[in-house]
């Protein structure tokens, strides 16, 4: 299991902006220049309803049970169990195929072996040129951080992927996920903000199942430019900011209330 500290500073913006990334810490990004920590990508869309993940610890129960009847203690943990695994084999998975970008070595384990050889066969039969890997990006005018996984040159489009290693589920049988593209549209408005004469043609998400089984998706596919998904994204962020801290402020007033009774 890859449970190591990650720890990376770059310069952007010609070297203005300082951003320094700690997996491990609990504000991830920070800015140097003033020490401040921006939104993650991932936070602000953590923010959208998923009613399929709602019901998942129930069919996580109820899968539990069918195998272990009266089980109950065990039907109520099962799918916190699945869930640290599945986290566990993601990150082993989604390092594997970084070091593969990069060309490093991998060290092959069982739960590694099937994904990397889907990954490897579809970049095989690809042939896509590696632009970038693993770029942190930031948003001075948004206030946010995250990193994207690749720019590829495909078909002599460029195209910024995200690789995920999400199980398939009922409502999302490729294993991709509405969030993914809204992920991808963040990290193209902030590289485009920083870069703005660099083109970005595509967004594609790239699912490489524990299974084996791999499905990529681009924006365009669905019909969606680029342009759009940034600026829905731009809308995403702004209703982020004007929520958090009037959630912050009822909540108080719920506690002031409970106390003057």
């Amino acid at each position: 299991m890859t449970d190591e500290a990650v720890k990376k500073t770059v310069k952007l913006y010609d070297g203005e902006i300082t951003i320094e990334f700690n997996n491990k810490a609990r504000n991830r990004y920070v800015v140097l220049e003033d020490g401040h920590s921006p939104v993650g990508v991932t936070t602000v869309l953590a923010g959208l309803a998923k009613p399929g993940l709602a019901l998942w610890p129930m069919y996580e129960a109820i899968d539990w049970l069918k195998k272990n009847p009266d089980d109950f203690e065990g039907a109520e943990k099962a799918y916190l169990i699945k869930s640290d695994k599945g986290k566990s084999v993601g990150t082993d998975v989604h390092a594997a195929l970084e070091n593969y970008l990069n060309g490093r070595g991998v060290i092959m384990s069982d739960d590694i072996f099937k994904p990397y050889m889907a990954f490897n066969s579809w970049f095989a039969d690809n042939d896509p040129k590696v632009l970038a890997t693993e770029q942190i990006i930031y948003s001075k005018k948004y206030d946010y951080a995250g990193t994207y996984d690749v720019l590829l040159d495909l078909d002599g489009k460029v195209v910024l992927c995200d690789i995920k290693t999400t199980n398939a589920s009922r409502s999302a049988p490729l294993g991709i996920y509405p969030e993914y593209l809204l992920q991808l549209g963040a990290y193209s408005l902030a590289h485009h903000e920083e870069n703005p004469l660099e083109k970005v043609d595509d967004l594609m998400v790239i699912r490489v199942g524990k299974d084996g089984v791999l499905n990529t998706l681009t924006a365009s596919q669905l019909g969606f430019k680029v342009s759009f998904l940034e600026d829905t994204f731009k809308q995403l962020i702004e209703l982020y900011k004007f929520m958090t801290p009037l959630t912050k402020q009822l909540g108080e007033m719920k506690s002031a209330a409970v106390i003057q009774k």
